[in-house]
């Protein structure tokens, strides 16, 4: 059994990081337990391991105030910059640094009048954010041995499997992307005593890894506001890999010399679903006060499929096949040929 801790006490801060800061720790604990289920024949091995954590994150950033997202609320009730006002506000408004509508508009001229603000309304400013940020995972491992005809052959399974999620923090709580990773690796190998003198292995592998991406706000586009910290986000990106191996290798004892010859042929899959990017568009404003008035001047997205005129999706697929066969001799230089043809899709 173990554990190890620590927490916000026992870590240094650093310099932004001043006051009371939230409570942080880390846990990492388990154990493994394994021992024989037949006397010289059979063993098992089994291990179990959580990881419950969190870290604090600290930063500066430029957001609108109250004020200017309450009057835009009010002027232009039904724009796009209003909704995000609503559902992507900051997790805390400026507190110094404070610009007006007229002196924001002199630091950073936008392409459009903006002479439906006053130029005395608060606009934006600069305020200290903290962010704890949760970050567990778990993993289990199991493991059988056995042996068997006299010991010249011996059989083991073995399984391992991790599941990791983490986060990526922001100024705005629904901008935050959590991700979850699960990934499950079974193996089946067998080794075989031909003579005291000969001796082959072989195992068959697979690994399976999923994941994806959150994405709070999936009916917004992401805008990036000069001066200002991004509004929305992407995410909501789902991936899967699947990997299978098949190795053989056959060990002939000669003398003083090792001679190896073998043989890995693996078939590796991918799979990136890109579809929820695609249909959302991306667009660049000059400063806050175009951004509030609907007006880009630069916009990306969404992918347009030419032949039908709706949305073309992106997945990405690849396959891969390699082969090698690694002949080796001992003493003496090693001698290895590699022999990998690959096919990818996409």
């Amino acid at each position: 059994m173990t554990e190890f801790h620590t927490d916000n006490a026992l870590t240094s801060r650093t310099v932004f990081q001043t006051g009371n800061l939230p409570t942080t720790r880390r846990n990492e604990f388990g154990g493994s337990l394994g021992g024989p289920i037949i006397k010289n024949r059979t063993f098992f091995f089994g291990s179990l391991f959580f990881m419950r954590s969190s870290r604090v994150s600290t930063g500066v950033t430029t957001v609108e105030t109250p004020q200017f997202a309450s009057f835009v609320e009010n002027a232009f009730p039904n724009n796009i910059a209003t909704t995000f006002f609503r559902q992507d506000p900051p997790k805390v408004y400026p507190t110094q640094g404070i610009l007006t509508v007229g002196q924001l508009e002199a630091q950073s001229p936008g392409f459009f009048p903006a002479t439906a603000f006053p130029a005395d309304l608060p606009a934006g400013g600069t305020t200290f954010v903290n962010n704890v940020i949760p970050r567990n995972g778990q993993q289990w491992h199991f493991r059988l041995d056995h042996n068997l005809h006299s010991d010249r052959d011996r059989i083991y399974l073995s399984s391992y499997n991790t599941t990791g999620t983490d986060a990526f923090d922001d100024p705005r709580p629904k901008n935050w992307l959590t991700t979850r990773e699960v990934s499950w690796l079974p193996k089946l190998n067998w080794i075989h005593a031909i003579s005291p003198s000969l001796l082959n292995e072989a195992s068959v592998t697979y690994l399976r890894t999923t994941g994806a991406f959150s994405n709070n706000l999936p009916n917004l586009p992401t805008a990036y506001v000069t001066g200002i910290s991004t509004l929305g986000t992407w995410g909501g990106l789902p991936w899967a890999e699947n990997d299978f191996n098949w190795h053989d290798t056959l060990s002939w004892m000669h003398g003083s010399h090792n001679i190896r010859v073998g043989a890995d042929v693996d078939h590796q899959t991918d799979f990136d679903k890109f579809a929820d990017n695609d249909k959302r568009p991306y667009f660049v404003f000059a400063n806050l006060l175009d951004f509030a008035q609907d007006k880009p001047y630069y916009q990306s997205g969404p992918t347009v499929d030419t032949t039908t005129g709706g949305t073309a999706y992106d997945y990405l697929m690849q396959r891969i096949f390699e082969s090698d066969a690694p002949p080796n001799s001992q003493p003496g230089v090693p001698l290895r040929l590699l022999r990998a043809p690959r096919l990818s899709e996409e």
